[in-house]
């Protein structure tokens, strides 16, 4: 996750009197290895996935599991796909 937008969240939250989120959007990092199969799996480091994970929890929301297809994100040739795309909520 880009530490700007991160920051910008976490500022807006700590500020806001709102109690109820919905996050959605594309982040850009997974939450397990596993949500990343194909060409970039050599690229990717497990440090992004504990990241975005915290990232999760201090913004206290839930990740909503996605129905139907398994990843949201795939290579023309179909050799790499990843799941980027989610919808949390408080």
């Amino acid at each position: 996750l880009q530490k700007e937008i991160v920051g910008r969240l976490e500022t807006y939250k700590a500020q806001s009197s709102n109690m109820v989120w919905c996050t959605i959007g594309d982040f850009n990092c997974v939450r397990r290895l596993e949500e990343r199969q194909g060409e970039m799996e050599y690229e990717y480091k497990g440090g992004e996935c504990r990241e975005f994970n915290y990232f999760i929890g201090d913004m206290e929301v839930e990740d909503i599991p996605l129905e139907g297809r398994g990843f949201t994100w795939y290579v023309l040739n179909g050799k790499a796909k990843s799941l980027p795309k989610r919808i949390m909520v408080s």
